[in-house]
């Protein structure tokens, strides 16, 4: 079943977990680079990563860990190179999190592109939607928070659409997650699972690299330039009128409010702004400012988080 999977996928790379495998049952066609790495001081499992004939690939042994069941490999796909990682968390099992946090600083601190395909037992409703209103005290849950934590240390993007990965019964969760860096510019990423049986509670995920999309251009406000002092007094004589408006018009309703003061907003900005054309290649502007204010964006939500 595997193997017709693989032969209408046409995948270049696998990431399997093992439970005790034999050489026979580890054999697939097209597929003759293959790095395990079994569980060690415990019965069964592991990972596996399989890569087909035509990609190079290089074991990066030197992040194997003691404490963390992954395999690491370096692959080349035409000119373009990332390091491609197959990991397990077993369940509750926060060291494991904080091995692979530090596994992950030093693969990025020597390389740009990485991906990782794991089954990290960790719930969290930024990828599993099956997560919302359950008790944040579950080590699910916490090692769910522990792993978000680590996605923002490192600017990973989930690829998990929130639909579950594990299904048995009437339990439908999402364990398994996909993250990467550096990969986007390499073309359309595609995350989702496959409709094919492999007799096992784990869904089969695909994870689809495309041809490069074709950029979109628009036209945007360019706040680099943004006129202030012009925008203030502006905005100063149409909210004066605005507000002597409402005071003289008792009876109006909050919706209508509203949508005249961002109408009036909306206005004066127009009015002032500068505009440019960019596309998704466009380099990003941001000021001292503007990152200050990020930051306190990310410690209010980690707040919140914890509420």
């Amino acid at each position: 079943m595997l193997r017709q999977v693989l032969k209408r996928l046409q995948v270049d790379i696998i990431f399997q977990e093992i439970w005790h495998p034999t050489e026979e049952n580890i054999r697939l066609r097209d597929y003759p680079q293959k790095f395990i790495r079994m569980r060690e001081g415990k019965e069964g499992g592991g990972v596996g990563i399989w890569v087909h004939r035509k990609v190079k690939a290089v074991y990066l042994d030197q992040y194997d860990k003691a404490k963390l069941e992954a395999v690491w490999v370096d692959v080349k796909v035409g000119k373009i190179r990332t390091v491609v990682g197959s990991v397990y968390i077993p369940p509750g099992d926060i060291d494991a999190l904080d091995t692979l946090d530090m596994v992950i600083g030093d693969i990025l601190s020597s390389h740009e592109h990485l991906i990782v395909c794991m089954d990290a037992n960790s719930r969290n409703v930024r990828w599993d939607d099956s997560c919302i209103g359950i008790s944040q005290c579950q080590k699910s849950v916490k090692m769910g928070t522990r792993l978000e934590e680590m996605m923002d240390r490192y600017a990973l993007h989930i690829h998990n659409k929130g639909q579950p990965t594990y299904i048995s019964g009437n339990v439908r969760t999402a364990p398994d997650v996909t993250l990467s860096t550096g990969i986007h510019k390499f073309g359309n990423l595609n995350w989702c699972t496959i409709d094919d049986d492999l007799n096992t509670p784990q869904e089969g995920i695909l994870f689809d690299v495309g041809d490069q999309s074709i950029a979109d251009r628009k036209e945007v406000i360019y706040w680099k330039s943004f006129d202030w002092k012009q925008y203030k007094e502006e905005s100063g004589s149409r909210l004066s009128e605005l507000t002597e408006r409402w005071i003289n018009n008792p009876d109006l309703c909050c919706d209508v409010m509203v949508e005249e003061l961002n109408e009036c907003i909306q206005g004066c900005v127009e009015k002032v702004a500068v505009k440019k054309v960019v596309t998704s290649h466009s380099k990003p502007w941001i000021d001292r400012h503007v990152a200050e204010q990020l930051k306190k964006l990310r410690q209010m939500r980690k707040r919140c988080r914890l509420r």
